[in-house]
């Protein structure tokens, strides 16, 4: 995990770096931003251009960084 939010209120939002392995071949990376809702996690993003440290809370609203562009969405 590479950031973490989590609210006094339980809302919990992080950014990790998930690995996938398949068969022989290399290994495949990639960054993904999530959200906790209803009982199960909720993928906001993904891409290799998340800048890892980046994810913020600003009042109701989560925002990170992809690629040198902002991104939002509601918390």
């Amino acid at each position: 995990m590479n950031s973490l939010i989590l609210t006094q209120s339980g809302k919990t939002a992080w950014i990790a770096t998930a690995t996938t392995f398949t068969g022989a071949q290399q290994p495949t990376k990639n960054i993904e931003v999530f959200k906790w809702t209803a009982n199960s996690p909720q993928l906001l993003d993904q891409g290799l251009g998340i800048a890892p440290t980046s994810l913020k809370l600003s009042g109701s609203a989560l925002s990170w960084t992809n690629s040198a562009q902002q991104k939002t969405a509601p918390f």
